[in-house]
Protein backbone atom coordinates (compact mmCIF):
# COMPACT_ATOMS: atom_id res chain seq x y z
CA UNK A 1 0.00 0.00 0.00
CA UNK A 2 1.45 3.33 -1.04
CA UNK A 3 1.44 6.15 1.52
CA UNK A 4 1.75 9.84 0.85
CA UNK A 5 4.38 10.65 3.49
CA UNK A 6 3.99 14.38 2.93
CA UNK A 7 0.30 14.22 3.86
CA UNK A 8 0.96 11.74 6.65
CA UNK A 9 3.36 14.20 8.23
CA UNK A 10 0.46 16.59 8.73
CA UNK A 11 -1.51 14.28 10.97
CA UNK A 12 -3.30 16.38 13.60
CA UNK A 13 -0.91 15.31 16.36
CA UNK A 14 2.13 16.09 14.21
CA UNK A 15 0.77 19.56 13.44
CA UNK A 16 0.27 20.13 17.16
CA UNK A 17 3.82 18.99 17.91
CA UNK A 18 5.26 21.26 15.22
CA UNK A 19 3.24 24.20 16.51
CA UNK A 20 4.45 23.58 20.07
CA UNK A 21 8.05 23.28 18.86
CA UNK A 22 8.06 26.57 17.00
CA UNK A 23 6.21 28.30 19.84
CA UNK A 24 8.96 27.19 22.25
CA UNK A 25 11.70 28.16 19.81
CA UNK A 26 10.16 31.63 19.41
CA UNK A 27 10.38 32.05 23.18
CA UNK A 28 14.01 30.89 23.11
CA UNK A 29 14.93 33.40 20.39
CA UNK A 30 13.20 36.18 22.34
CA UNK A 31 15.23 35.22 25.42
CA UNK A 32 18.45 35.17 23.40
CA UNK A 33 17.68 38.65 22.06
CA UNK A 34 17.18 39.93 25.60
CA UNK A 35 20.41 38.24 26.66
CA UNK A 36 22.34 39.85 23.82
CA UNK A 37 21.00 43.29 24.73
CA UNK A 38 21.93 42.80 28.40
CA UNK A 39 25.41 41.57 27.47
CA UNK A 40 26.03 44.63 25.31
CA UNK A 41 24.97 46.89 28.16
CA UNK A 42 27.24 45.16 30.66
CA UNK A 43 30.11 45.03 28.18
CA UNK A 44 29.83 48.77 27.49
CA UNK A 45 30.12 49.48 31.21
CA UNK A 46 33.09 47.17 31.73
CA UNK A 47 36.27 48.67 33.04
CA UNK A 48 39.83 47.80 32.05
CA UNK A 49 40.14 45.81 35.29
CA UNK A 50 37.59 43.25 34.10
CA UNK A 51 34.58 44.36 36.13
CA UNK A 52 31.87 46.98 35.76
CA UNK A 53 29.86 49.15 38.10
CA UNK A 54 27.33 46.34 38.49
CA UNK A 55 30.19 44.12 39.75
CA UNK A 56 29.76 41.61 36.91
CA UNK A 57 33.14 40.04 36.01
CA UNK A 58 34.17 40.42 32.40
CA UNK A 59 35.00 36.70 32.41
CA UNK A 60 31.31 35.98 33.08
CA UNK A 61 30.30 38.08 30.09
CA UNK A 62 32.87 36.28 27.91
CA UNK A 63 31.55 32.93 29.14
CA UNK A 64 27.96 33.88 28.29
CA UNK A 65 28.99 35.08 24.83
CA UNK A 66 30.73 31.76 24.23
CA UNK A 67 27.62 29.84 25.33
CA UNK A 68 25.39 31.96 23.08
CA UNK A 69 27.71 31.32 20.14
CA UNK A 70 27.07 27.59 20.65
CA UNK A 71 23.31 28.21 20.54
CA UNK A 72 23.60 30.20 17.32
CA UNK A 73 25.89 27.61 15.75
CA UNK A 74 23.53 24.77 16.64
CA UNK A 75 20.72 26.85 15.11
CA UNK A 76 22.74 27.32 11.87
CA UNK A 77 22.91 31.07 12.50
CA UNK A 78 26.61 31.17 11.72
CA UNK A 79 27.00 34.92 11.24
CA UNK A 80 25.63 35.59 14.72
CA UNK A 81 27.70 32.77 16.19
CA UNK A 82 30.80 34.29 14.62
CA UNK A 83 30.04 37.76 15.98
CA UNK A 84 29.58 36.32 19.47
CA UNK A 85 32.88 34.46 19.30
CA UNK A 86 34.79 37.50 18.04
CA UNK A 87 33.53 39.48 21.05
CA UNK A 88 34.17 36.56 23.41
CA UNK A 89 37.77 36.17 22.25
CA UNK A 90 38.45 39.88 22.76
CA UNK A 91 36.96 39.76 26.26
CA UNK A 92 38.71 36.53 27.29
CA UNK A 93 42.02 38.13 26.35
CA UNK A 94 41.33 40.96 28.81
CA UNK A 95 40.72 38.54 31.68
CA UNK A 96 43.80 37.67 33.79
CA UNK A 97 44.50 33.95 33.94
CA UNK A 98 42.07 33.11 31.12
CA UNK A 99 44.62 32.57 28.37
CA UNK A 100 43.40 29.00 27.84
CA UNK A 101 39.78 30.11 27.42
CA UNK A 102 40.84 32.79 24.93
CA UNK A 103 42.79 30.23 22.90
CA UNK A 104 39.88 27.79 22.97
CA UNK A 105 37.45 30.47 21.77
CA UNK A 106 39.88 31.48 19.00
CA UNK A 107 40.03 27.87 17.85
CA UNK A 108 36.23 27.65 17.91
CA UNK A 109 36.06 30.78 15.75
CA UNK A 110 38.40 29.25 13.16
CA UNK A 111 36.47 25.98 13.16
CA UNK A 112 33.20 27.89 12.69
CA UNK A 113 34.63 29.77 9.68
CA UNK A 114 35.74 26.44 8.22
CA UNK A 115 32.25 24.99 8.68
CA UNK A 116 30.83 28.16 7.13
CA UNK A 117 33.01 27.69 4.03
CA UNK A 118 34.94 30.93 4.46
CA UNK A 119 38.25 29.23 3.75
CA UNK A 120 40.58 32.23 3.54
CA UNK A 121 39.30 33.66 6.82
CA UNK A 122 39.30 30.19 8.38
CA UNK A 123 42.93 29.55 7.46
CA UNK A 124 44.03 32.90 8.89
CA UNK A 125 42.00 32.44 12.10
CA UNK A 126 43.23 28.88 12.62
CA UNK A 127 46.87 29.83 12.11
CA UNK A 128 46.45 32.54 14.74
CA UNK A 129 44.74 30.03 17.02
CA UNK A 130 47.67 27.61 16.65
CA UNK A 131 50.00 30.14 18.24
CA UNK A 132 47.55 30.92 21.04
CA UNK A 133 46.91 27.24 21.80
CA UNK A 134 50.65 26.53 21.82
CA UNK A 135 51.19 29.22 24.45
CA UNK A 136 48.18 28.17 26.52
CA UNK A 137 48.40 24.36 26.29
CA UNK A 138 51.81 23.52 24.88
CA UNK A 139 53.04 22.19 21.54
CA UNK A 140 52.48 18.61 22.63
CA UNK A 141 48.82 18.90 23.63
CA UNK A 142 45.83 17.31 21.93
CA UNK A 143 44.31 20.77 21.49
CA UNK A 144 47.44 21.90 19.63
CA UNK A 145 47.19 18.87 17.38
CA UNK A 146 43.52 19.64 16.68
CA UNK A 147 44.38 23.23 15.78
CA UNK A 148 47.06 22.05 13.33
CA UNK A 149 44.64 19.55 11.79
CA UNK A 150 41.87 22.13 11.29
CA UNK A 151 44.34 24.51 9.65
CA UNK A 152 45.47 21.69 7.36
CA UNK A 153 41.85 20.96 6.48
CA UNK A 154 41.24 24.61 5.57
CA UNK A 155 44.30 24.58 3.30
CA UNK A 156 43.31 21.25 1.73
CA UNK A 157 39.90 22.63 0.82
CA UNK A 158 41.64 25.66 -0.71
CA UNK A 159 43.74 23.30 -2.88
CA UNK A 160 46.97 24.15 -1.03
CA UNK A 161 48.07 20.54 -0.75
CA UNK A 162 51.80 21.14 -0.39
CA UNK A 163 51.35 23.48 2.58
CA UNK A 164 48.50 21.46 4.05
CA UNK A 165 50.45 18.19 4.17
CA UNK A 166 53.13 19.71 6.42
CA UNK A 167 50.51 20.92 8.89
CA UNK A 168 48.61 17.64 8.76
CA UNK A 169 51.72 15.51 9.23
CA UNK A 170 52.68 17.62 12.23
CA UNK A 171 49.13 17.36 13.61
CA UNK A 172 49.18 13.58 13.28
CA UNK A 173 52.52 13.32 15.04
CA UNK A 174 51.32 15.50 17.92
CA UNK A 175 48.11 13.47 18.32
CA UNK A 176 49.99 10.18 18.00
CA UNK A 177 52.29 11.22 20.85
CA UNK A 178 49.69 12.95 23.04
CA UNK A 179 46.86 10.40 22.99
CA UNK A 180 46.97 7.31 25.17
CA UNK A 181 46.97 4.07 23.11
CA UNK A 182 43.41 3.06 24.10
CA UNK A 183 42.10 6.58 23.48
CA UNK A 184 43.94 6.82 20.18
CA UNK A 185 42.29 3.70 18.83
CA UNK A 186 38.80 5.11 19.40
CA UNK A 187 39.38 8.79 18.61
CA UNK A 188 37.46 10.26 15.66
CA UNK A 189 39.90 13.21 15.62
CA UNK A 190 42.87 10.86 15.27
CA UNK A 191 41.09 8.97 12.49
CA UNK A 192 40.13 12.14 10.62
CA UNK A 193 43.67 13.46 10.82
CA UNK A 194 45.03 10.18 9.46
CA UNK A 195 42.45 10.12 6.67
CA UNK A 196 43.13 13.72 5.61
CA UNK A 197 46.86 13.00 5.63
CA UNK A 198 46.14 10.06 3.33
CA UNK A 199 44.15 12.24 0.95
CA UNK A 200 46.98 14.78 0.79
CA UNK A 201 49.62 12.08 0.26
CA UNK A 202 47.57 10.62 -2.59
CA UNK A 203 47.13 14.03 -4.22
CA UNK A 204 50.89 14.56 -3.99
CA UNK A 205 51.61 11.25 -5.74
CA UNK A 206 52.50 9.09 -2.72
CA UNK A 207 50.02 6.18 -2.93
CA UNK A 208 51.86 3.87 -0.50
CA UNK A 209 51.92 6.44 2.27
CA UNK A 210 48.29 7.24 1.54
CA UNK A 211 47.28 3.58 1.81
CA UNK A 212 48.85 3.32 5.27
CA UNK A 213 46.89 6.38 6.42
CA UNK A 214 43.62 5.09 4.96
CA UNK A 215 44.02 1.68 6.59
CA UNK A 216 44.73 3.24 9.97
CA UNK A 217 41.78 5.64 9.72
CA UNK A 218 39.40 2.88 8.62
CA UNK A 219 40.29 0.77 11.65
CA UNK A 220 39.83 3.65 14.09
CA UNK A 221 36.64 4.91 12.46
CA UNK A 222 35.21 1.40 12.71
CA UNK A 223 35.88 1.23 16.44
CA UNK A 224 34.96 4.84 17.21
CA UNK A 225 31.90 5.37 15.03
CA UNK A 226 30.78 1.94 13.84
CA UNK A 227 31.22 -0.03 10.65
CA UNK A 228 28.24 1.62 8.94
CA UNK A 229 29.32 5.18 9.63
CA UNK A 230 29.86 7.24 6.42
CA UNK A 231 33.40 8.23 7.44
CA UNK A 232 34.37 4.57 7.95
CA UNK A 233 32.83 3.64 4.60
CA UNK A 234 34.64 6.49 2.87
CA UNK A 235 38.00 5.41 4.26
CA UNK A 236 37.31 1.84 3.18
CA UNK A 237 36.46 3.01 -0.35
CA UNK A 238 39.73 4.96 -0.47
CA UNK A 239 41.56 1.73 0.25
CA UNK A 240 39.91 -0.09 -2.65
Amino acid sequence: VEMDLFQAMYHDQHVSDLHDYWHVMADVYDLVTEYKTALEAFSTQSSAKGTNDRVVPLAHIAHLRTRLSHFFRDSSRLAEAHDMLVAAVAEWKLCPGKQGRAASASLEKGELLLEWGKLVDAEQALKEAIGEVEIASGAGSVEYGRALFLAAEAMRRSKKESEAVAYCARAFQVLDDALEPDVKQSSPLYARCSYTLGVLQELLGKPWEAETCYARSAAVFGRALGLHNPEHCQSQESLA
